[in-house]
């Protein structure tokens, strides 16, 4: 799995599209797919920020119950 791009580029993506510069010019800019920058606007719009989401997650156990305890022993 690959890391987030850096905060700076997101911020300063949307600042460039918010000034009046077109979603596709600024991605060409950075060297992203437009979808990216869209994602970031939706982002900001809804959330204040562009920081990334969570990466990864809780995976629960994939044996539980009696089968586990007896594996354990």
């Amino acid at each position: 799995m690959t890391k987030p791009l850096p905060m700076e580029m997101r911020e300063r993506a949307v600042r460039f599209v918010q000034a009046g510069e077109s979603r596709h010019k600024v991605a060409a800019r950075f060297g992203v797919v437009p979808s990216t920058v869209i994602d970031w606007l939706a982002r900001f719009e809804k959330a204040g920020s562009v920081a990334p989401a969570k990466v990864g997650g809780y995976r629960p156990k994939k044996i539980i119950g009696a089968y586990r305890e007896w594996m354990l022993k």
